[in-house]
């Protein structure tokens, strides 16, 4: 009885609206020579109190490119693999992404490096370090895309945000908390 009654639980909330208790928050960003990029990412909402979210804390994530308001590429965090640059720093008192400064030489780097070249083939992804906030394209650095890395990047909370499928982590499957057999 006590399995069943385990199971109804898991069940029920599995059932709940998924990111219930998450934040999340909405961003755009504009670059040089015409490109531009807008995403989300949330994280559970106990975390708003912290100093910092970092990529670890991040349940869902999603980024698109664009160049002159036309879709160029995009990566989201279904995507992430072991040889995936990821590093996220985020501010929930600022609303806003911690920039290249002292003490934060590359705060962000959504599936590129500061070198901007490992984005992959037919990939896509942005970073904020020591040079530049910048785009990087089917594996190599757009340095049009290029503005001054210590530009604020701002966010704003939007809990209706809904993100695409391959945008969150995945579930823990209910079988692994049964016990072996």
């Amino acid at each position: 009885m006590p399995l069943r009654r385990l199971l109804a639980v898991l069940a029920a909330l599995a059932a709940a609206p998924a990111g219930a208790q998450d934040a999340t928050f909405r961003f755009e960003w504009s670059g040089g020579g015409g490109y531009a990029m807008r995403g989300a990412l949330s994280f559970p909402a106990a975390r708003l109190d912290a100093k910092l979210v970092l990529e670890d804390d991040v349940r869902c994530f999603a980024i698109e490119g664009l160049k002159g308001g036309k879709v160029i590429g995009r990566w989201a965090l279904g995507m992430l693999t072991e040889e995936t640059t990821w590093r996220l720093t985020f501010s929930p008192a600022a609303s806003g992404f911690v920039v290249w400064g002292d003490g934060a030489p590359m705060p962000q780097a959504w599936n590129m490096d500061g070198a901007g070249y490992d984005c992959g083939a037919g990939g896509f992804g942005f970073n904020i370090g020591n040079a530049a906030q910048d785009l990087c394209l089917d594996g190599e650095l757009l340095r049009d895309s290029q503005v001054d890395p210590a530009r604020p990047f701002p966010a704003m909370r939007d809990d209706g945000f809904s993100f695409p499928g391959d945008a969150c982590r995945g579930e823990v499957l209910m079988g692994h908390l049964l016990p072996a057999k």
